[in-house]
């Protein structure tokens, strides 16, 4: 099993523990990119500002693969991208989310989003 196919077994795990709150329009990933340890989290909001889901689980995508990589900026960002695009892709996980959602990035904590997927 690569990357991609186990985060989308864990954020399918998120969304079936605790559900998305009705009314959720945009999905924010946060990587910090900092070797030794990379870390990936989500949170979700109505209006992209005031997050109102953060459950514990969403909060680190436990996997030492992903904890140990070594790699840039520009290719995490890609690989984030890939990881959420594929999980998106994946019927057991869009059950769990509103039709139209916004899927935003940012790594780093550096101002301003990537925008990964609209839905």
């Amino acid at each position: 099993m690569d990357i991609c196919e186990r985060f989308a077994l864990w954020l399918e795990g998120v969304f079936e523990d605790d559900a998305l709150p009705y009314g959720i329009n945009v999905i924010d990933f946060f990587v910090i990119n900092k070797y030794p340890r990379v870390e990936l989290g989500f949170c979700a909001s109505q209006d992209g500002y005031m997050p109102l889901y953060y459950p514990l689980e969403a909060q680190s995508f436990f996997d030492k693969e992903f904890f140990n990589l070594n790699i840039n900026d520009v290719n995490m960002v890609n690989l984030v991208k890939k990881m959420i695009n594929y999980a998106f892709s994946k019927v057991e996980v869009r059950q769990y989310i509103n039709i139209k959602i916004t899927i935003r990035g940012k790594i780093n904590s550096k101002s301003g989003y990537f925008i990964v997927k609209h839905i």
